[in-house]
């Protein structure tokens, strides 16, 4: 079993892209668990709770995801609403020549 790591993730627009989420251990497994703090109006504050958990190969890696969204009163912490996916596998492929994941090209610069 992989050792849980639990990340912070700075509050803003956008979760960044590129952030190693956890190690490996020994046997290829990797488990970890984001909080972040979404963009939401002044009375409310929103966070994100996903965890991420799996194995990896040279060419392939799988597990499953989980995340929950929390909408508080920001005044009094008073919870108003939660929103959960539940736990869903996924799978990833790595093949030379072929990008799956990264800024969209229209992004970078020219």
């Amino acid at each position: 079993m992989a050792t849980r790591s639990v990340r912070r993730l700075p509050s803003g627009d956008t979760i960044p892209t590129g952030v190693r989420l956890a190690r490996t251990n020994a046997k290829r497994r990797f488990a970890t668990t984001l909080l972040a703090q979404l963009p939401s109006v002044e009375s409310y504050v929103v966070m994100l709770s996903m965890s991420l958990d799996g194995s990896r190969t040279a060419k392939s890696a799988r597990g499953t995801i989980e995340a929950t969204v929390t909408v508080a009163e920001a005044a009094t912490g008073e919870l108003r609403e939660t929103c959960s996916i539940g736990e869903l596998p996924w799978t990833a492929t790595r093949r030379p020549g072929r990008v799956y994941g990264g800024p969209p090209a229209i992004t970078s610069p020219s």
